[in-house]
């Protein structure tokens, strides 16, 4: 049975453990207006008081409004993969600082229950409800999610679809009259999410193991991705792709090509093709390039600003 709408908590801090220790540590808390931060929390408590969801827990990072109609222990142990999102998309995006996207902190709903998500999304933000929805740039930044993606079927799964979703707030907050390809903006996600959990983790190394078989297999290459449909195994090399333009060598060139994205004068948006083509970025020796930097003949990764 569910239960009223939880009280706000204060930030938990996370009791290390032999595996918890080797994992990325959080962001520094960010210096922020209380007055924002308490008008924000006032209007997130509105919104679902209006839409009479019950049983949902919120609670407060440092960054974040998490709100939930999973159970208290599970919202509460999202505190920590959040907080570990900021460090490593900020870096990606070169956010001098602590500095956000967004004023304030994020709010995020995550309301997995389909007929609560679509009541949200026609009531409070009066949309048609689709996957997910972001309004960043109000005074009031919120993400509203029903954590539904392809192959998402477990509960921990959706929480991971959930985390992609907030570092990919962090790309359209930044830069909000982009269009990006999706192919871009859900690498992105999914990217920060697997250097959040650690270079070393588990789920990296998976992942990496994924990218080396593509190689091997050489039958996928990024330009691939151009064109209207991701291949088959597109999503892992996306990941890959996006990782190698916004942490690998060619990290300096990754503000500059996000930055392309923008309508242009006449409302035109320049072709992803188009944009790489400008930055030197397509072509054998370019994807030669992704392929040695893949195999360890480059570079290392650019490091995330945080400690392991």
């Amino acid at each position: 049975m569910r239960t009223p709408l939880a009280a706000w908590t204060a930030p938990l801090v996370l009791l290390g453990t032999t595996a918890a220790a080797a994992l990325v540590q959080p962001a520094a808390p960010p210096k922020l207006d209380p007055a924002l931060v308490q008008k924000q929390k006032e209007q997130l408590k509105g919104h679902l008081a209006k839409v009479k969801i019950s049983g949902v827990h919120v609670v407060e990072t440092p960054h974040f409004l998490f709100a939930s109609t999973l159970e208290g222990g599970k919202v509460q142990a999202m505190q920590g993969p959040l907080e570990k999102l900021v460090p490593v998309a900020r870096s990606a995006l070169a956010l001098p600082g602590d500095e956000m996207p967004w004023a304030g902190k994020l709010a995020i709903c995550y309301l997995p229950e389909p007929r609560d998500f679509r009541t949200f999304v026609r009531e409070v933000l009066r949309e048609q409800p689709e996957r997910v929805h972001y309004r960043l740039n109000a005074e009031a930044p919120l993400l509203v999610t029903s954590g539904q993606a392809i192959g998402a079927a477990t509960e921990a799964e959706r929480q991971q679809v959930v985390l992609a979703q907030v570092a990919e707030a962090f790309l359209r907050g930044r830069y909000p009259q982009s269009q990006f390809p999706a192919w871009l903006t859900g690498g992105f996600g999914r990217v920060c999410l697997l250097r959040a959990d650690g270079l070393k983790s588990p789920r990296y190394a998976a992942y990496r193991k994924q990218v080396l078989q593509l190689i091997r297999e050489n039958r996928l290459k990024p330009s691939d991705l151009l064109g209207e449909q991701l291949p088959e195994r597109g999503e892992v090399l996306a990941n890959s792709f996006v990782e190698f333009l916004a942490f690998g060598p060619e990290a300096n060139n990754f503000p500059a090509l996000l930055s392309g994205f923008r309508p242009d004068e006449n409302g035109q948006i320049p072709s992803a093709v188009a944009l790489l083509e400008r930055l030197g970025l397509v072509g054998t020796a370019f994807e030669e390039r992704w392929r040695n930097w893949v195999l360890g003949k480059l570079p290392a990764p650019k490091k995330d600003p945080v400690r392991k």
